[in-house]
């Protein structure tokens, strides 16, 4: 294995990196190498071949993520490339003065752009938005899992578990705690015979317009509120006629509170208004006035 040309460098074995610019030719530098080589040579041949792309998105990006509470060593983990490409990415190279990276391979980009801070990523004591959190407690409850039953299972105190239902952040590790417990009591119906309030607890959940989880799809129920409307938003808006009429029935005969269908409710009376002004502009163009004898 050589190690040389990299100098005091550690070389991370097993990428393109450690081949070109270290000199390393132990066998996994060599297969990065040729797997780069084949790659290269096949889009060169489909006319697709696009070694570079511009740095600034995907740098603008790994900031986000070191804003949100990820370190750039984490964050160079998760995407699977290098640390000395990160570094270099955000900070240059200040042995030679190299500026930081304007351009980056393809593949490293879309790396990096695919890591997300979330609560499989950040460290148990970063901050994030509570929205998550509180929709789970709210969840559980609108099934008949009361507040202080779940704060019961969770070892805390009811007016502690309580106020994370008002708070606007909330610590990674709390929100994996009550993940955790919903992901054990989701699909659980507790019996309503027992001690625990399932019913008080679901009358106050449908006082409130807590909605059970089957209402909530797990790619929006941690979004903040305001991109969790533009989702929704988005969602509504390619329904066909029939589902957006198919969600107004479920939410004005139903009752269902499901965000989607609410959503969904909300689009369908959009264009039936849309539909009705559409056809009153139409009329007043088409009738004639009456001649005057």
């Amino acid at each position: 294995m050589n190690d040389g040309a990299a100098g005091s460098d550690v070389v991370e074995h097993g990428t393109l990196t450690g081949y070109k610019i270290r000199l390393c030719r132990c066998p996994a530098c060599t297969a990065a190498n040729r797997r780069y080589v084949n790659r290269r040579t096949r889009l060169i041949a489909y006319g697709r071949w696009q070694p570079y792309v511009d740095a600034a998105p995907v740098r603008a990006h790994v900031r986000q993520l070191m804003q949100a509470g990820l370190g750039w060593r984490r964050i160079a983990a998760l995407a699977g490339v290098s640390n000395g490409a990160l570094c270099k990415l955000l900070y240059g190279d200040r042995r030679t003065g190299r500026l930081p990276s304007r351009k980056l391979r393809p593949d490293t980009a879309a790396a990096l752009l695919a890591v997300r801070a979330d609560l499989d990523t950040l460290a148990p004591g970063a901050r994030i938005d509570a929205a998550g959190t509180r929709r789970r407690i709210q969840a559980l409850a609108a099934l008949g899992w009361s507040v202080c039953e779940q704060a019961r299972r969770l070892d805390r105190s009811v007016s502690n578990y309580s106020t994370l239902m008002r708070r606007q952040y909330v610590t990674v590790a709390t929100a994996r705690q009550v993940r955790a417990l919903y992901e054990q009591l989701s699909m659980v119906v507790p019996d309503p015979a027992g001690r625990n309030g399932v019913a008080r607890a679901r009358a106050e959940a449908a006082r409130k317009g807590w909605v059970p989880p089957l209402a909530w799809d797990e790619d929006l129920i941690d979004l903040p509120e305001a991109d969790l409307q533009q989702e929704l938003a988005r969602r509504a808006a390619v329904m066909d006629d029939d589902q957006a009429a198919a969600c107004h029935n479920a939410r004005y005969k139903l009752g269902d509170l499901s965000p989607l269908v609410v959503a969904g409710a909300r689009e369908y009376k959009r264009r039936r208004h849309q539909a009705a002004r559409t056809t009153n502009r139409t009329t007043n163009r088409t009738t004639v006035a009456p001649r005057v004898a």
